[in-house]
């Protein structure tokens, strides 16, 4: 997936997979998936994802790029003062 600097939500389905983000040019964050598991990039820069699954366990997913403005907005109305925390 090409770099970008809004959030990803992935809701995992069925399947299993490695999945690595990074910020452009530093080393990958790898996240072992499966089924049920609920990812959000921690990144608040422009990032890159890749992932992988084994034969057989494909992912299906459920995918989400949410503006910025509106990602930090609904954190400070769930987290109040401590939302720049939440966002690593």
């Amino acid at each position: 997936m090409p770099a970008t600097p809004e959030p990803l939500i992935s809701c995992h389905l069925k399947g299993s997979a490695q999945f690595r983000e990074r910020d452009v040019g530093q080393s990958w964050i790898v996240h072992e998936i499966r089924q049920r598991d609920l990812l959000v990039t921690g990144s608040k820069t422009p990032y890159e994802v890749a992932f992988r699954s084994p034969a057989g366990e494909e992912l299906e997913i459920i995918q989400i790029h949410i503006a910025i403005d509106h990602f930090l907005a609904a954190l400070g109305k769930i987290h109040r003062s401590n939302a720049d925390k939440t966002v690593q």
